[in-house]
């Protein structure tokens, strides 16, 4: 089978360092500041009243809220550039109806912001980057390009991959019980929730209820499911098997990934039965390995429009489904230091 690979493009890693110097990054203050504008930061105060009130519904303090991004709704992003460094204003502003906190969504609410100062985002140059790692400018951007590449294949691989279980699954036809499909809905809705959540809607700006989310996401989680219970059965016939050391190496890649302690992880594993789950997802890992490494695969090159196309026009052989987790891209980790530890690391 032919395993589609998008093509290394340097470009891609002017994107990557880009992300990289925004990581390392630093805020300074911008004394002279009498109004904050696009590419600052307002660290502010703000009030939301409900119409009619002179108690706050809720307040927040010593916020720091990017301008220009559209992180914010853009009526009370005005209202910040609109205020005086020192200085209080207010503005009536009528709220979405997909806004986060439901009990406001629709409604016209009163914001107060006091602007307490203003700072500017510093970008460090690659050599300042390349100081604090250990490295030397040029060292750094090879771990990045390397980390690059190494992400490209993985991609490719993990596309031949489900290619491959996708025929299998053709070959094959076994009952499935709901209650294991209910558990891909689930996982599908609370990602959907976080996500939302974090761009400060509310899930019902879908006009879906929750039961509607997950019916509409059942072939999907069916797809899932049948293709984990056949990738289990292979691993079971082949006796593919999971070490300890394998899963105590994987809470302690997430624990690193968040910024938790990898003991009260391995606890919370522990105490809600994740353990198990985490182990047969470590087999599945091993049976699509192990399809792969007996297949036939030739790796054909392309750009990535080429790739987009191609993936098109093939003639889809699964429901589309989303990850999980969701994935940063090469040099948006949050954790500092991983390129003097490991110069061959990638995300």
């Amino acid at each position: 089978m032919e395993q589609w690979q998008e093509e290394y493009d340097e470009k891609k890693l002017n994107e990557v360092l880009s992300n990289v110097q925004k990581r390392y990054s630093e805020t300074k203050f911008v004394p002279e500041a009498e109004y904050v504008q696009d590419e600052q930061i307002a660290n502010i105060d703000f009030s939301i009243f409900k119409e009619g009130e002179s108690t706050p519904f809720q307040e927040t303090h010593d916020f720091d809220l990017p301008i220009g991004l559209g992180r914010s709704l853009p009526e009370f992003e005005a209202l910040v550039k609109e205020t005086k460094v020192g200085e209080k204003g207010e503005r009536e502003i009528i709220l979405p109806e997909n806004f986060l906190e439901e009990e406001l969504a629709g409604q016209k609410c009163r914001f107060t912001v006091s602007v307490n100062a203003v700072k500017r985002l510093i970008l460090p140059s690659l050599d300042e980057i390349a100081k604090k790692t250990k490295l030397t400018a040029e060292q750094l951007c090879e771990h990045y390009r390397a980390s690059l590449k190494s992400k490209l294949e993985r991609d490719a691989k993990e596309r031949a991959q489900s290619n491959l279980i996708g025929e299998m699954l053709k070959m094959v036809d076994f009952p499935l019980p709901q209650s294991f499909v209910a558990v891909f809905q689930e996982l599908h809705l609370n990602n959907l929730k976080r996500i939302y959540e974090n761009k400060g809607i509310s899930l019902s700006s879908t006009n879906m209820t929750e039961e509607e989310i997950k019916k509409e996401y059942q072939p999907q989680a069916e797809y899932i499911a049948r293709e984990r219970v056949l990738c289990l059965a292979i691993a079971h016939k082949e006796n593919l098997q999971v070490e300890d050391k394998e899963i105590q190496n994987q809470i302690m890649k997430e624990a690193q990934s968040i910024g938790k302690d990898y003991v009260s992880l391995r606890k919370n594993y522990e105490n809600n039965g994740w353990i198990y789950w985490l182990r047969d997802t470590l087999l599945v890992e091993k049976a699509l390995d192990l399809i792969y490494a007996r297949a036939k695969v030739n790796v054909v090159l392309m750009s990535s429009e080429e790739l987009k196309k191609k993936q098109k026009e093939a003639e889809p052989s699964k429901p589309e489904v989303e990850d999980q987790a969701e994935k940063k891209d090469v040099g948006e980790t949050s954790q500092e230091g991983e390129a003097e530890n490991d110069n061959t690391h990638s995300n």
